[in-house]
């Protein structure tokens, strides 16, 4: 009941690249589901937290990073930020969940790019294809989505949030 609002951040040089590819390829089919149902629980959890969850795009956002930077309530990213969903490229199938997820938040010009073509977004594109919700200079991400989140536990009635 205290917590109001949550920040997750990855470091300075990515948000999360996604899913571990040598799993993938080590021909263990059940680590690799296992993997895999987890950071689809995982982007469900997210969805569906019972507080605001601002996420602070430190980093680039690939592959299952970007599912999951997209799985956050607000999203807040500097002119470096990079999004790219690059299944389509590498040879996997985006999961359908995370199709969903990406047509929820990306406009639909940008939601074709990205899923079937393995678009690069980055900065200001990423912004107005709806990777991000708002740009701010790089060393700023972080304390502006703490200053996001702080708003939003101030302000909201969190247990009406959805």
């Amino acid at each position: 009941d205290q917590v109001k609002a949550v920040v997750l951040a990855g470091n300075n040089r990515v948000l999360s690249a996604g899913f571990d590819l040598a799993i993938f390829g080590s021909g263990d089919a059940a680590a690799g589901f296992a993997m895999l149902r987890d950071g689809i629980e995982l982007n469900a959890r997210l969805l569906r937290f019972p507080v605001p969850v601002v996420i602070a795009a430190t980093g680039h956002a690939i592959a299952g990073g970007s599912f999951l930077l997209c799985s956050g309530d607000h999203r807040v990213g500097s002119e470096k930020t990079r999004c790219q969903a690059n299944e389509v490229a590498i040879g996997m199938t985006v999961p359908q969940s995370c199709v969903e997820i990406l047509r929820m938040r990306l406009t639909r010009a940008a939601f074709q790019r990205a899923v079937g073509l393995a678009a690069t977004f980055t900065g200001e594109e990423a912004r107005a294809a709806g990777w991000l919700d708002e740009i701010v200079a790089p060393e700023n991400v972080l304390s502006h989505a703490q200053q996001v989140a702080a708003g939003f536990a101030a302000t909201l009635h969190t247990q009406h949030h959805l």
